[in-house]
C-alpha cells in the first residue's frame, strides 16, 4: 500500500495538501503458450522438448504431464524450454507460470502419443520386370493401424540387412507399390520396410529379385534352308517350303 502526498505552497507561504492512497499489486501471469509441440504429434522417443513463451516478469515455469507437475523449465526473457519423459500411449502436456504475485492458469493442453510398437513387415512382395528396364514392385499393406510410409531397399546381391543395401525412394512412399528404373541393366534384389507414424521401422520384407532389361532383342543371324527346288548358283527358288533359322541376342518371351 502507498500514500501519495501532494503539497502546494504559494509565494506568500500559504500551503495546502492532498493525500491519495492506493495499492500497487502485480497481477499473476497469464497462461504460458506452448509453441514447440503440435497437438496430435506421435513419436517413438520417450524424452521430448516442450518450449513456448511467457509474459514478462515470470520467475518459474512448471511443466505438467497428464495433470501432474514433472519438471521446471528454464527461462530466458519471455521464452521457456524443458524436457518431459513420456509414458507409452497418450500424453497431455501443459505448463503454468509463476511470478511474485502468484501462479497462472494451466496452458492449453498438447496431446502427444508415445508409440514404440514395431509394425509387421510388409507381405507378399513381388518384383516384375517390364519394358525399358522398369521393375514394378507390389506388396500388401501392413495390418498395423498407424503406418506412415514405406522404404524400399535395393542391392545388386542378396541381402538380409538393409544397412548393406541402398534405400532408393527419395521421399516417403505412402502406397503399396513402387516402380524402379535402375541406371543400368542387370539382376537386382529388393526388400521393403514399413515405418509407423511414431518412426518405428518394421523388419524387412522377404527378398525378391528381377532383372532390369532395356536393350531390345535383335536377330544376330538368319539362315534359310530350302525344302523345294533351289539353284544355289543363281539363288533361285522353286515352289516349296523354306526353313528359316533365326539366332537372337537374348532369350525371348
Amino acid at each position: 500500500a502507498y500514500d501519495l502526498r501532494i503539497l502546494i505552497t504559494t509565494v506568500s507561504g500559504h500551503t495546502a495538501e492532498r493525500t491519495v492512497s492506493g495499492t500497487l499489486d502485480l497481477d499473476p501471469p497469464g497462461a504460458p503458450q506452448i509453441t514447440q509441440r503440435v497437438t496430435g504429434f506421435t513419436t517413438n522417443t520417450r524424452t521430448v522438448t516442450v518450449a513456448g513463451t511467457v509474459s514478462v516478469g515470470v520467475t518459474q515455469v512448471n511443466l505438467y504431464l497428464n495433470g501432474q507437475p514433472v519438471q521446471n523449465a528454464s527461462i530466458a526473457d519471455t521464452s521457456f524450454s524443458g524436457s518431459v519423459t513420456l509414458v507409452d500411449g497418450s500424453n497431455e502436456l501443459q505448463a503454468d507460470a509463476v511470478n511474485r504475485a502468484g501462479t497462472s492458469p494451466l496452458s492449453q493442453a498438447v496431446q502427444v502419443t508415445l508409440d514404440r510398437t514395431i509394425p509387421p513387415a510388409p507381405g507378399n512382395l513381388t518384383a516384375v520386370a517390364k519394358e525399358m528396364g522398369l521393375i514394378s514392385l507390389n506388396w500388401n499393406d501392413s495390418d498395423h493401424a498407424a503406418i506412415s510410409h514405406f522404404d524400399i531397399y535395393r542391392s545388386t546381391s542378396e541381402f538380409s540387412d538393409t544397412d548393406t543395401a541402398v534405400k532408393i525412394n527419395s521421399g516417403p512412399v505412402t502406397v503399396s507399390a513402387y516402380d524402379d528404373i535402375p541406371v543400368s541393366d542387370g539382376l537386382y534384389f529388393y526388400r521393403v520396410v514399413a515405418v509407423s507414424t511414431g518412426g518405428n521401422s518394421s523388419p524387412a520384407s522377404q527378398m525378391v529379385q528381377a532383372e532390369s532389361d532395356r536393350i531390345p532383342p535383335k536377330a544376330v543371324s538368319i539362315s534359310y534352308l530350302p525344302l523345294g527346288a533351289h539353284d544355289p548358283d543363281t539363288d533361285r527358288y522353286g515352289t516349296g517350303q523354306v526353313t528359316i533359322d533365326v539366332t537372337v541376342s537374348e532369350p525371348l518371351m
